[in-house]
């Protein structure tokens, strides 16, 4: 369940005009900086059979497929477009001025976590709502468990573009952390191949990941480059990953 919205404003912690939202139960959260506040029925709550249930993220009342010419401009650097927006189901809102990537928590039906990707300078530029550790965002090439290679990058772009150039299932970390339980998650997706492709200033840590894969019977190689996977042309990219 969710508690009500009653009001979005002025958030004291980052300045944003329009992020902080209050709710009935005397809960807050700020969906620029993330700042929260509990209320007496917001988090977790026991349910009439007595078992719990997690807290349901609502999106912004605007949220829809009218990206900004900004976002756009964004994107398309990257070779995607709106189309590749849609398909993914990446919505953008107005008024926040952030482009939403929404992700279901594995356990329950309900949104898990909500990254955003926001526009305004005086923001941070992603921020992160819900909990990252119980959602798998696989950007499936044409349909689950049809590839056999997964690939691991950081952000939502990276693995959006890495999925529709070189035909593999890409996910993003959202981060650079990947928890037990989606390693184990993983395992049982059919892939026998995975590729851990971060940041170079994260290379320890990818390498970190790429042995725990291999625990759950993966191939596993790491991909060192100055710049995020979005950042190169597909030949670039097949490249790096040993196809051509």
């Amino acid at each position: 369940m969710s508690a009500k919205v009653i009001s979005q404003g002025y958030c004291q912690y980052c300045g944003s005009s329009d992020a902080y939202t209050c709710y009935e139960d005397g809960g807050a959260h700020c969906f620029s900086c993330g700042h929260h506040k509990h209320g007496t029925r917001f988090g977790q709550v026991k349910d009439k059979k007595d078992t719990l249930s997690t807290t349901v993220f609502t999106l912004p009342s605007d949220a829809n497929y009218e990206y900004s010419n900004e976002c756009l401009e964004w994107v398309q650097q990257y070779g995607l477009s709106a189309a590749d927006l849609i398909k993914h189901k990446v919505l953008w809102s107005e008024m926040r001025q952030q482009l939403l990537f929404v992700y279901k928590d594995v356990y329950k039906h309900d949104i898990g976590c909500i990254q955003a990707r926001n526009f305004r300078p005086s923001r941070t530029k992603y921020t992160n709502v819900g909990d990252v550790s119980n959602v798998l965002p696989i950007y499936y090439y044409t349909k689950p468990s049809e590839a056999s290679r997964i690939v691991l990058v950081e952000d939502a772009i990276s693995a959006i573009k890495v999925s529709k150039d070189i035909w593999v299932d890409a996910m993003p970390l959202l981060g650079s952390y990947l928890p037990l339980n989606k390693i184990s998650l993983l395992g049982k997706q059919g892939y026998s191949k995975a590729t851990v492709w971060l940041d170079h200033d994260k290379y320890k840590e990818a390498q970190a990941i790429a042995e725990k894969l291999k625990f759950i019977g993966l191939v596993v190689d790491v991909v060192k480059t100055d710049l995020d996977p979005k950042c190169y042309t597909t030949d670039q990219i097949a490249r790096f990953m040993g196809l051509m």
